[in-house]
């Protein structure tokens, strides 16, 4: 008896939290407030750059893929990270290893144009974040992973992205980057 006293008052307890919960409006997880305290801008906080902020999520694709050209090219990631979000870890994924190589005194030989995109599509968007679609090939080359080492030879390969953005005051910029293919 007390075992179906005591259900019945949790049952009900929990009935009245339902209850008075049910007329608070409800929140989608992407209208979730973003901390920026914990995004990119990729510029001082005073600086505006104009060309940055009318970047619509494909652009902003797009330039991620030419930012990542410039880095193996020459080392400098700074146009890569200057699109993404400072606790987006797949991006740092992609770029950190380049930065490294060269660090050590490396670099890429390529044979081809590096990553070429062949289509981008706005999967999804609203006011706070956009999903898009990404196509592209990177071109084959070979790695010289530090000074003097011997070169390795690596394939060009050919992948579908899934990107994730959220929308900043400066813009909007990468937070999520996952390979579908």
């Amino acid at each position: 008896m007390k075992r179906t006293l005591a259900s019945l008052v949790a049952a009900t307890g929990l009935a009245l939290a339902l209850t008075a919960c049910g007329d608070a409006p409800k929140t989608a997880p992407h209208d979730k407030p973003t901390d920026w305290s914990t995004v990119s801008t990729g510029a001082s906080p005073d600086a505006t750059d104009d060309t940055a902020v009318s970047l619509t999520p494909v652009q902003v694709v797009r330039a991620w893929f030419k930012g990542l050209n410039q880095l193996i090219e020459s080392g400098d990631g700074s146009a890569a990270r200057s699109l993404i979000t400072n606790n987006c870890g797949t991006c740092d994924e992609e770029i950190r290893p380049i930065e490294e190589t060269f660090e050590d005194g490396g670099h890429y030989r390529l044979q081809g144009r590096g990553w070429i995109v062949k289509s981008v599509k706005l999967r999804k968007s609203d006011r706070h974040s956009a999903t898009v679609l990404a196509a592209y090939a990177g071109s084959s080359g070979q790695l010289v992973p530090s000074k003097n080492a011997t070169p390795v030879p690596f394939e060009g390969e050919h992948s579908i992205v899934e990107i994730h953005l959220v929308k900043h005051p400066q813009g909007w910029r990468i937070k999520f980057i996952g390979y579908i293919t």
